[in-house]
């Protein structure tokens, strides 16, 4: 239901103004250019005090109207009354009425409404007045025309309310296809992610073993071999490494394809500050430098940092501990936090799932401890060159 609270003038939306908007603007307009006629034509034959005081109702009301429209419309329609009280011809007054009526049914509906709190005055005032003739007809006339000012209202109204019925439905629609048309591309991403880690990723990884069996079983093997079995092994890590590239860049959220700087260790003091200021109590510490861990590795332990903290906010309670170390040729990241009696919501366990996927991708190994008083992610990724740096 439409409040009669809301400004009756036209107001820009994103769409713009539309000509059904502008038309309250160029009645408002009308009004306007009728109040100064008959302001002068008063000025001129110098009526009583209560013609203008009829005046200033007629003004009053509309006042009032650009604020509580309906309230407004009700005061407004007394002033034709008071003018013709005052033995002066009500007809610019009693028109500004019925430009009212049609404005305020354009923009609120409620015809009948609107209709209703203003006949008796507009009525009384034109019979009284008598400029339209007998009774009969100045029945009629005003009846009819206050009928027609909330009937073309109300039906604008209806039209423009339909149309935009229309572009919402499109808007939605068109929503709708673009949601669906960006999951499809997700899920291509990750099934081509999953095939290069699951198929190239494997068979590279047995010709790396292979290699090595081979350059263990050699004896005396002659320098020439020795060098090509060290190019190739060098070619095989390095498409390791590509391999893992391309699957940090399947696997990103970034649309842009790397446009803004990928996160790292770096960025981890901010993702920190920021569950922070929401009110978690964490404490982070971290013992290694950025330099010992690969890009690919450290966009990992952010994502999975990111996800941990997420899972701590919505199904944990209590402090919050991150901690980051080197244990032998290994990266062990920690998170541990206390665990709710009674889940605010339930957890669907994607997150867990996605962390594992992401620390799988990059030659990691995941494992969780749940107990009814406490949650413990572990994480165990690979240094760079297999030492701190």
């Amino acid at each position: 239901m439409p409040s009669s609270r809301q400004p009756i003038l036209p107001r820009v939306t994103r769409n713009g103004i539309s000509r059904l908007d502008v038309l309250p603007a160029i009645v408002a307009g009308v009004i306007a250019l009728s109040l100064a006629i008959e302001l002068i034509r008063m000025i001129t034959d110098s009526p009583g005090i209560l013609v203008i005081g009829g005046l200033a109702v007629t003004l009053a009301g509309l006042l009032i109207a650009t604020k509580r429209p309906f309230v407004g419309l009700t005061v407004n329609s007394f002033g034709s009354l008071v003018v013709a009280i005052g033995s002066w011809g009500p007809l610019v007054e009693w028109s500004i009425t019925v430009f009212l009526v049609f404005i305020v049914t354009l923009r609120f509906g409620r015809p009948i409404r609107a209709a209703a709190l203003v006949v008796a005055p507009t009525l009384a005032g034109t019979i009284i007045a008598g400029d339209l003739g007998d009774p009969l007809t100045s029945v009629f006339a005003t009846l009819v025309s206050l009928a027609a000012g909330s009937a073309i209202g109300a039906g604008l109204r209806a039209q423009r309310l339909y149309r935009d019925s229309l572009e919402r439905r499109a808007e939605d629609a068109l929503a709708t296809r673009e949601l669906e048309a960006t999951r499809r591309v997700a899920e291509e991403r990750l099934r081509i992610a999953r095939d290069l880690h699951d198929v190239v990723g494997h068979e590279v990884a047995v010709v790396s073993m292979n290699l090595g069996v081979v350059e263990m079983a050699l004896v005396d093997t002659p320098p020439d071999v020795t060098e090509a079995l060290d190019r190739a092994r060098t070619g095989v890590r390095n498409v390791l490494a590509e391999t893992q590239r391309m699957l940090v860049l399947l696997r990103s959220d970034d649309e842009q394809g790397g446009a803004d700087p990928v996160p790292d260790l770096t960025s981890l003091p901010a993702l920190f500050e920021s569950y922070r200021q929401i009110g978690m109590d964490l404490h982070a510490e971290f013992e290694v430098p950025a330099d010992s861990v690969d890009a690919a590795t450290q966009l990992t332990v952010y994502r999975i940092l990111q996800e941990a903290l997420t899972n701590a906010q919505k199904h944990g309670r209590g402090a919050v501990s991150v901690t980051c170390a080197a244990e032998g040729a290994k990266l062990v990241v920690r998170v541990r936090n206390g665990q709710r009696l009674e889940p605010s919501e339930r957890s669907t366990g994607l997150g867990l799932v996605g962390m594992r996927e992401r620390v799988a991708a990059g030659a990691g190994t995941m494992a969780v401890t749940s107990t009814d008083t406490e949650f413990v992610l572990t994480a165990h990724l690979p240094l760079k060159n297999g030492r701190l740096a």
